[in-house]
Parts: structure tokens; C-alpha cells; sequence
């Protein structure tokens, strides 16, 4: 499978405002869009994969493990900076139910199946949605998925 990584300098250090609590975070590193995701994909595919912060597709997936969640129906999903945000802006207490000692640890079989995902080119996606009349929305900033993308 080939890595693509994509690189637009005057979008790294735009910051785009996300309805949680969370603070945005760097470049690169925000969740991906699950509107874009689901462009090649269907929900099925994705739905155990989506962050509990922001509600996106998870990137660099860590699952939640605390103790307190032991009885949980499925695996705490969320993407690692949305986690490390949530953390560092609510004095460490866990985004599931508060508590503190939030403890996690790397997804990497969610991270290989998120790698694995087919999706299409985000500028041709933006192009996509402006044709569509709808507004475009932070997808732009989705430059670190490795998996592997289509033109449409």
C-alpha cells in the first residue's frame, strides 16, 4: 500500500474552530472528515472508528482504557490530539464519564484499518461540495491520511 502525505504550507497554521471543547489542533493532526471518508466508503465502515471528541474519524487512533469503562459495549475510540486537548483543557478527567487518571493506549489494529480506507483527493472532494453548492469544510486541512486516495 502506498503513504501519501500531502503538504500545503498556507494552510498549516490555519486554526478552524470545532464545536467541542476542544481546542483545534496542529496541522495534520485533526481527525478526517467523516463526510470525506465516507465519499469511497460506507458508514458501516467507519462507524467503530469515529472520535468521541469530535465525532470525525479518528486519526492516530488511541482507545481509552480506564478502569471505570470496563463494561463499555464497544471500543473507546478517539483521535490522539483530540484526546490530548481534551485532557490538557479539562484537568486530565477522562471525556467518557469524568473522572481523573484518564488512561489510553495506541489502536494500532483501528489505526491499520483506518490507513487501509480508500478516499479521494481533498481538493477534488472541496471541489465536490463548492459544485454542490454546499460550503466546504475543514477537509482542506486533512493532509496526513495515508491511506489510499481516488480522483473521482
Amino acid at each position: 500500500m502506498n503513504s501519501i502525505y500531502f503538504v500545503d504550507k498556507k494552510w498549516k497554521d490555519k486554526e478552524l474552530s470545532v464545536k467541542t471543547r476542544v481546542t483545534p489542533v496542529p496541522f495534520g493532526n485533526k481527525c478526517f472528515d467523516r463526510n470525506w471518508v465516507l465519499k469511497l466508503n460506507n458508514q458501516d465502515c467507519i462507524s467503530n472508528f469515529i472520535c468521541l471528541v469530535c465525532k470525525q474519524v479518528a486519526n492516530n487512533s488511541v482507545e481509552i482504557s480506564c478502569s471505570q469503562h470496563e463494561g463499555a459495549e464497544k471500543a473507546l475510540i478517539v483521535g490522539e490530539n483530540c484526546l490530548k486537548q481534551f485532557l490538557s483543557n479539562n484537568n486530565n478527567t477522562c471525556p467518557v464519564r469524568p473522572h481523573n487518571g484518564c488512561q489510553y493506549y495506541k489502536a494500532q489494529s483501528v489505526r491499520m484499518h483506518i490507513d487501509g480506507l480508500n478516499v479521494i483527493c481533498p481538493n477534488q472532494f472541496n471541489q465536490d461540495l463548492a459544485h454542490e453548492g454546499r460550503q466546504t469544510g475543514y477537509i482542506i486541512t486533512m493532509f496526513g491520511f495515508k491511506g489510499n486516495k481516488r480522483y473521482a
